[in-house]
């Protein structure tokens, strides 16, 4: 390796990885060094699959012997650590970097960065066309894996009074929204949601239909999940209204989550 290499750790989920892979490419382009993937966590086996290959980025992957050499920069905390951007020698990074602050810098490039290569998995045109002429809303309800240990320890499953108050903030400001809701049990998600208001349950084909029409909205509720923090950070729509749940993970948790929700989304309690 060279004496301005910067090796990333990339873990878990879709949405993790492209946190982990935005700050790791604001940190390399300011420090001017040159920008490497480690994915040895995925394999064949893995629950999680390395996703950041569908997407428009340029990616290098380090190599054992590389990785070994490094010293390493982990997180801190949860909270925004600017010394990622004081980097002056090869190093290791390793972490979560859930915070805009990482890369809002370079927003315009990671949007570029963040399409999908191929849209071959479009299946569903049709949701396209009505959350383009509507005023659309993404909600995004998370249920299983949050629902089973381990995650359920620092995880939660945002509640119905949640989605409640969230959708009433909606219809104060937006005229004649049109709610889309997203999840990975639709059936599920149904019990989270006011049984008086209609919606349009979108029986996507996979989480890459999903992802990519909840970004089609006009506004998102998101649920507290990287995966739906992604469509809503990515939506284009210059008045888009963004909805989060004021507690990102579950009070017992112990995590200062501060930097997770952008100051220009409305936080929204969860009663959880």
């Amino acid at each position: 390796m060279k004496k301005n290499d910067l090796i990333v750790k990339i873990t878990d989920g879709f949405g993790n990885q492209l946190f982990q892979y935005a700050a790791a490419y604001s940190a390399a382009k300011y420090n001017n060094m040159n920008l490497y993937i480690d994915k040895s966590q995925y394999s064949e086996k893995s629950f999680r699959k390395y996703e950041l290959n569908s997407l428009d980025i340029k990616t290098q992957y380090a190599d054992a012997k590389s990785i070994s050499e490094l010293p390493v920069f982990k997180e801190s905390s949860f909270n925004f650590d600017s010394n990622i951007f004081n980097l002056d020698s090869s190093v290791y990074i390793e972490g979560f970097w859930q915070s805009e602050k990482y890369f809002k810098q370079y927003s315009d490039d990671i949007h570029k960065m963040y399409r999908f290569k191929n849209m071959d998995f479009i299946n569903n045109n049709h949701y396209d066309y009505m959350m383009r002429n509507s005023n659309s809303v993404a909600i995004h309800v998370r249920t299983q894996d949050y629902l089973v240990p381990p995650d359920n320890k620092i995880h939660y499953v945002c509640t119905k009074d949640y989605y409640k108050n969230a959708i009433a903030r909606i219809c104060e400001v937006v005229k004649s929204p049109v709610f889309f809701v997203f999840s990975d049990n639709l059936i599920t998600a149904q019990q989270f949601l006011d049984k008086n208001l209609e919606y349009i349950m979108v029986n996507s084909t996979g989480w890459q239909e999903d992802f990519y029409f909840m970004q089609q909205a006009k506004h998102n509720i998101i649920a507290n999940s990287s995966f739906s923090w992604w469509a809503a950070w990515l939506n284009d729509n210059p008045d888009k209204i963004v909805i989060a749940p004021e507690n990102w993970f579950s009070q017992n948790s112990g995590i200062d989550y501060s930097d997770v929700i952008p100051n220009d989304w409305v936080k929204v309690k969860t009663n959880c």
